[in-house]
């Protein structure tokens, strides 16, 4: 199935049962199935992301009594349609995922500015090109990860025409410039590996009012 389609079919078959379209069987069955092909994929998409709540309450729910398990997908359709709002959170990674040559580029630049505080003339060329290129749609759990990498590269500035020292453009309450630079660099370096797979990080998907919404959490 298309990942584009996983919302509305996800969305469909909890209206189904609840409505006594669909047997607990079946609505379990075609969880299943939406759900090993999802984790097939690579690059995960954010709609897939979202359903996943819905998608692994179902399956879950599998050992439950009939009436408990009407409980379990009643509240689940009066979070689709607003009625109750929801928060949850879980550790993902990416498997198997090839990222581009921007980004093992950029890994080694930024693990050379976290050693040095400072850059190459080409280094920072290369940091200013992949910034000022970049206009992230978000899709999936890759471009979530990459989006997060550029805003934060948007905040370092580069001092002294010779050096190029790194320095943050923007704090609050932190008078410290050592610490507002190692804490960003570290950011970045950390998300990175996560867009490598060399990380686990946490996502967190909140329903509120019919409306979802998708971040990460550090």
């Amino acid at each position: 199935m298309q990942s584009k389609n996983i919302k509305t079919e996800i969305y469909n078959l909890i209206d189904s049962y609840v409505s006594g379209n669909l047997t607990k069987q079946s609505l379990i069955s075609c969880a299943k199935q939406l759900f090993y092909d999802v984790i097939k994929m690579r690059n995960i998409p954010v709609d897939a992301v979202e359903m996943y709540y819905f998608v692994t309450s179902i399956i879950d729910g599998e050992d439950l009594s009939d009436d408990m398990y009407y409980e379990v997908i009643k509240r689940l359709l009066d979070i689709v349609i607003g009625k109750k709002n929801h928060k949850c959170c879980f550790v993902t990674r990416l498997v198997g995922f090839s990222v581009s040559e921007d980004i093992q580029i950029l890994c080694d630049v930024i693990q050379h500015m976290r050693e040095n505080k400072q850059l190459n003339s080409i280094e920072k060329a290369c940091i200013n090109r992949i910034v000022s290129n970049c206009n992230v749609n978000i899709c999936s759990l890759s471009d979530m990860l990459y989006d997060r990498i550029i805003n934060l590269l948007k905040l370092c500035i580069f001092t002294h025409s010779e050096s190029h020292y790194v320095s943050i453009a923007k704090s609050l309450y932190v008078e410290d410039e050592d610490e507002c630079v190692r804490i960003v660099l570290d950011s970045i370096y950390k998300y990175i590996e996560c867009l490598r797979g060399e990380r686990s990080f946490v996502i967190c998907v909140e329903y509120n009012n019919g409306d979802i919404s998708t971040c990460l959490i550090d």
